[in-house]
């Protein structure tokens, strides 16, 4: 249907709604005579009054009409073999109502690289928000988790349309994967429970899916599940919904949206929630919850808003031998239905939460989503001690076939009585443990749930005095001295709150021109480092991980124009610790590289004396000289880089060019020119940046001439 009829729809039920209830049935029949179709969706509204009003909010109605518009312009076969920016299309991977995307690839001097290339209609875009969809790519692009697609580039075409760059990711979709593969229930559990990490660790970073949904996850050969379009419904929904445009668009789909969703009410972390219940209940039943075929919009916001989900024991695709309602009724069940609750408060408080339960189902441990009674405790220890319980009952039978057996039962079944006490109180720890991380969760969830209501202008949130306008620095600048009141007996979260805000405020000063608030923002990111600090060694002990990590951020965010030596010592002290506690840390290479700039300065000439500092106060210097210690560290930050990373990541690209660079002074053509072109690739990523261009056409240079000699 397209997005005229729609306003024809939203016109003639407004003139309806005006008219009393016996005179609209002519009404309408006379505004429809032409057209069946427009009748069907008009009367069908009317009869549901109670939400006509939300459905045809002004904002809600448009993006609606732009989600399920069938008729759709597309010159996709016209774009196959063109090229759009510095990508060569390849082939359609699939289109909807924001766009279409493509298989493309971007050719480098010797290496090519394939992308999914999402190409949004330019009905969407406002020219004048160019500068703040840029910045949000920034933002979603620090995602790094090994279940998220890396968000690589974006832009816009000649023609004015955005493009988003996708890491492409060759796999099978979710569902497919489970059938073909023929996962039994508990495969297809640790499989999900691998995509809530990561949508967990969206929500840490204040990111929202809003569009979780099979189709979005891949599932590797290897069997790693990828969620894609991470985060680009916020791109589109914050950058276009803030001037209230007439093309606004939502990125979700009705039958894995939450009721919050459809009825356009706010998105919070609870509506990623309710999409993963979704996603989990398919995957288990090979159904969905709820029937959305064959029904018009607002009949799925009318079954979804109202109707209670039918459970999957009584709904499962009966033909699979694997999916059977003895697997789904309990636990199982409670924990999908509880994930699908209408209203967001009655669901899992977090991602974790959810994720836990799962966990504990496998473990056949109680689960928190169910009163813990003494039934219910005991049959779940019997389900974990089978054995022991078993052996108790025929050590009792036996006791009664006479003497000499009964000393021996006797004795195992005192043996048998401590095996079951140990697991009895083993499980009881492990129950208090679920208990304390459930409070710890909810107390953290709770405070994000704070952070994110600034950007809700609605009701009594905190956001109703921004008008929903609140950035997140406000949030922050507001939330920071609140992090120590809140959770004073519990220095592990304190820590990782300040250690997240110290993570956003740095990214916020990356960004920032003003020097008075460059020099508060980094103020803001040293307080949060150092907080971080002393409660990471008051809870883990001098050395950790974690507080090595801490450290860096701490030297981060002291750097100035005269370094010092306590400043060097303070990098390599983390880097020593990280190497010792976690040598697999992705922080470590990162700190590799920074200290390596410091000895060698590849973008910039730092003074020899800034270089001598470091190179004295580094940890276990070797004999070789500044240069080859310098050499040395960005050799050991890219075998970690490539370790950890997807192939031809940012990170590696760059540390590659610098150690092809640094080898290029030290007179290592050879080695340098396999390295090279990766500077030649670098430069792909930043076009516009004249001061690396130079840079790179005067190394290539020295690369010939040296080459010649």
């Amino acid at each position: 249907m397209k997005k005229e009829d729609w306003q024809k729809i939203e016109k003639i039920v407004d003139e309806a709604l005006q008219l009393k209830s016996e005179n609209r049935k002519a009404f309408i029949k006379k505004k429809c005579k032409n057209s069946p179709k427009l009748l069907s969706e008009v009367e069908s509204l009317l009869a549901n009054e109670g939400i006509v009003d939300d459905f045809f909010d002004s904002t809600a109605v448009s993006k609606y009409a732009n989600l399920i518009e069938e008729e759709i312009p597309t010159k996709s076969e016209a774009l196959i073999n063109k090229k759009i920016e510095n990508y060569k299309i390849l082939k359609e991977l699939g289109s909807g109502g924001m766009g279409a995307v493509f298989l493309a690839e971007r050719t480098f001097e010797n290496y090519t690289q394939k992308v999914a290339l999402k190409l949004i209609r330019n009905s969407f875009i406002d020219s004048h928000l160019e500068n703040r969809f840029l910045r949000e790519q920034q933002i979603l692009a620090s995602l790094n988790h090994p279940h998220i697609a890396k968000l690589i580039d974006g832009g816009f075409t000649e023609n004015g349309e955005p493009y988003l760059a996708m890491e492409y990711i060759e796999g099978r979709p979710l569902l497919e994967f489970a059938k073909e593969k023929s996962l039994a229930i508990r495969e297809r559990l640790e499989l999900f429970l691998k995509i809530c990490s990561a949508v967990s660790y969206a929500h840490q970073n204040l990111v929202i899916h809003r569009d979780i949904k099979p189709s979005n996850i891949i599932v590797t050969d290897d069997g790693e599940p990828i969620l894609l379009d991470f985060g680009v419904g916020k791109i589109l929904e914050d950058e276009f919904d803030s001037k209230k445009t007439q093309t606004n668009v939502v990125a979700l789909t009705p039958a894995y949206a939450s009721p919050e969703q459809l009825k356009n009410i706010s998105v919070t972390t609870s509506s990623d929630i309710y999409s993963l219940g979704v996603v989990l209940y398919e995957l288990l039943t090979n159904n969905l919850p709820f029937e959305t075929k064959a029904k018009t919009l607002s009949e799925i916001i009318e079954t979804i808003s109202k109707n209670p989900p039918q459970k999957p024991s009584e709904n499962y695709d009966q033909s699979s031998s694997l999916l059977k309602a003895k697997y789904l009724k309990g636990d199982l069940e409670t924990i999908i239905l509880k994930s699908l609750r209408k209203e967001p408060a009655r669901r899992y408080s977090s991602v974790e939460q959810f994720a836990e339960d799962i966990r504990r189902y496998l473990q056949e441990l109680p689960i928190n989503a169910r009163p813990t009674t003494f039934s219910y405790k005991t049959k779940k220890f019997y389900q974990r001690n089978r054995i022991p319980v078993l052996a108790g009952l025929l050590t009792f039978v036996g006791l009664i076939s006479g003497t000499t057996v009964a000393i021996w039962q006797a004795y195992e079944a005192r043996n048998q009585a401590v095996i079951a006490n140990q697991a009895k109180t083993k499980a009881e720890a492990e129950t208090r443990k679920a208990k304390q991380e459930e409070e710890k969760a909810k107390k953290v969830n709770e405070f994000m749930k704070k952070i994110i209501s600034y950007a809700n202008p609605i009701g009594d949130n905190t956001g109703v005095k921004y008008k929903g306008q609140a950035k997140v620095i406000d949030a922050l600048n507001e939330m920071s001295d609140k992090i120590d009141i809140e959770f004073s007996n519990q220095p592990d979260i304190q820590s990782e709150l300040h250690h997240k805000f110290a993570e956003i405020y740095n990214i916020h000063r990356g960004y920032e021109t003003n020097s008075k608030k460059y020099d508060e923002f980094n103020s803001k990111t040293k307080f949060h480092a150092q907080s971080a600090i002393r409660l990471r060694k008051k809870y883990y002990g001098e050395k950790h991980e974690l507080v090595a990590k801490d450290m860096f951020y701490l030297w981060v965010s002291s750097l100035d124009k005269n370094e010092t030596p306590e400043q060097a010592k303070l990098l390599a002290n983390a880097i020593n610790m990280m190497r010792e506690t976690n040598p697999k840390n992705l922080n470590l290479p990162h700190m590799l590289t920074a200290y390596a700039n410091r000895l060698w300065s590849p973008t910039v000439d730092y003074v020899k004396k800034t270089q001598e500092i470091y190179y004295q106060n580094a940890i276990s210097k070797p004999k070789a000289e500044r240069l080859q210690l310098a050499e040395n560290y960005y050799q050991e930050a890219v075998k970690i880089f490539e370790e950890i990373l997807p192939k031809n990541h940012g990170s590696i690209v760059l540390s590659k060019c610098y150690l092809a660079q640094l080898q290029i002074d030290r007179k290592k053509f050879k080695e340098a020119q396999v390295l090279f072109p990766k500077c030649s690739e670098r430069i792909k990523y930043i076009p516009k940046n004249k001061t690396e261009t130079e840079r790179n056409k005067k190394y290539k240079k020295l690369l010939e001439e040296g080459l010649k000699k």
